[in-house]
């Protein structure tokens, strides 16, 4: 049974109904101020799975930590052959704190298969909140 996270996090990316771990093809075209939350997959492929949106979520990761627009200057042809074709991914200042950079770029792996469980994200992220929490 799915999280009411899991579900939520799923809704939020313009997929209302909850996703089974099989891809689906985009029933939509996308809004181009999504593009630069999605993953290789959806830009090369047009299909959307769990793992598209924990991708989406370590892109808002990177986005919450660096208050700046993932591929600012960037035109959307541009960003999809640097995350499709080069691999490119977001990169942390420094001083990003080693485990939130670790999970957003776990989160936002260019395999979908190597990204963590949507539930395991939210129980580390969690697990930080209470280090910072326990630590101010």
């Amino acid at each position: 049974m799915e999280s009411s996270h899991a579900r939520l996090c799923t809704a939020f990316f313009a997929n209302p109904r909850p996703l089974d771990d099989r891809p689906h093809p985009f029933a939509f075209i996308f809004p181009a101020r999504q593009l630069t939350h999605m993953p290789p997959e959806a830009l090369r492929d047009g299909v959307m799975s769990k793992a598209t949106d924990v991708y989406s979520l370590g892109v808002l990761l990177w986005q919450l930590y660096t208050s700046s627009r993932p591929w600012a200057g960037l035109r959307h042809g541009q960003i999809i052959v640097m995350v499709v074709t080069q691999r490119a991914r977001l990169r942390f200042p420094d001083g990003t704190p080693p485990a939130y950079e670790a999970l957003a770029l776990a989160c936002m792996e260019h395999d979908p298969k190597k990204r963590p469980a949507i539930e395991a994200v939210l129980a580390e992220l969690e697990v930080m909140r209470n280090d910072w929490v326990t630590t101010s």
